[in-house]
């Protein structure tokens, strides 16, 4: 699960409420923002930018926030990451 900002660096979720009391964080400053990645079988990497891991890095509580923006599921991956 790598942080998607290397790859993504406009990538910016928005937790609800709850989401963010879940693991007791006020804002993301306090997170680590986390991506499932999956591969094809033709060999292709996509992120999954709709429904984040957000660790808060005090405690360790996590969640995976299912987010009401509009993400996409399966965001594919370059070769390169930004710098």
């Amino acid at each position: 699960m790598p942080s998607p900002r290397p790859f993504f660096p406009d990538y910016a979720p928005t937790l609800s409420d709850e989401q963010r009391e879940s693991i007791g964080v006020e804002d993301l400053a306090d997170a680590l923002v986390l991506t499932v990645v999956t591969r094809t079988a033709q060999g292709e990497f996509s992120a999954n930018l709709l429904a984040p891991i957000v660790v808060n890095l005090r405690s360790g509580a996590a969640v995976q926030a299912v987010l009401d923006e509009d993400w996409p599921l399966r965001a594919p991956l370059g070769s390169q990451p930004s710098a």
